[in-house]
């Protein structure tokens, strides 16, 4: 058992550096991952990769540059 089975854990910036890393490194231990970023095509392929319990939501850049 990893030490955070039955933890669920929610990333952004989740299609590249520190974000995917965290990720990958969540999900080797143990929980359910949902990845959020920007880039559809990076965070599909991250979580087909991953084969762990993953979820990907793209962030929509409108919701990104409110004033």
């Amino acid at each position: 058992m990893g030490r955070l089975d039955g933890k669920v854990a929610v990333v952004t910036g989740a299609t590249s550096g520190i974000g995917e890393a965290f990720a990958r490194s969540a999900a080797q231990r143990g929980a359910k991952v949902m990845l959020l970023g920007r880039r559809a095509d990076k965070g599909e392929a991250i979580t087909r990769s991953i084969r762990h319990p993953t979820f990907f939501a793209r962030i929509p850049k409108r919701w990104l540059h409110q004033e």
